[in-house]
């Protein structure tokens, strides 16, 4: 079976895609990304969603999937247009991805799926991870404490 990294390569449209953005004080739960497109980058848990899922459910269960760490998803925020082109601007990837902020309920923090590494981070150490702009903006404005 071919990963949905390699199925959404090429894209005939864009894919609908979650970001999960959960607060621990005032810290913020990313995983680094296993897969293309954004692989090795720091980025909120998160992927697509599936046919006949909400966006809700699957904040829920990408969270899950990739922290081991169970959410409850409160309102969306934003959303970005994720379009990752070729060297011959050819659009590889197309994602109009929904920021999500989602309450902790509970779990213990392990990367699981497509994460390799997951962790909380303050605002302070995001300046210094490999964070893709727009997520950092997003991150960056939000106030939580």
């Amino acid at each position: 079976m071919r990963s949905s990294a390699t199925l959404h390569k090429y894209p005939d449209f864009p894919r609908v895609a979650v970001s999960a953005i959960v607060w621990n004080g005032q810290k913020v739960l990313l995983v680094k990304r296993k897969n293309p497109p954004a692989k090795d980058t720091w980025a909120p848990p998160g992927g697509g969603v599936r046919l006949g899922e909400t966006c809700f459910d699957a904040v829920r269960r990408e969270t899950l999937e990739e922290t081991h760490l169970m959410v409850e998803p409160m309102r969306t925020i934003t959303h970005v247009d994720a379009i990752y082109r070729d060297p011959s601007s050819a659009i590889r990837y197309h994602y109009v991805i929904l920021y999500i902020e989602a309450r902790l309920l509970g779990g213990d923090l392990l990367p699981g799926d497509d994460a390799l590494d997951a962790g909380w981070f303050s605002k302070e150490e995001l300046s210094k991870m490999d964070v893709e702009a727009e997520t950092l903006k997003i991150l960056t404005q939000m106030v939580h404490g």
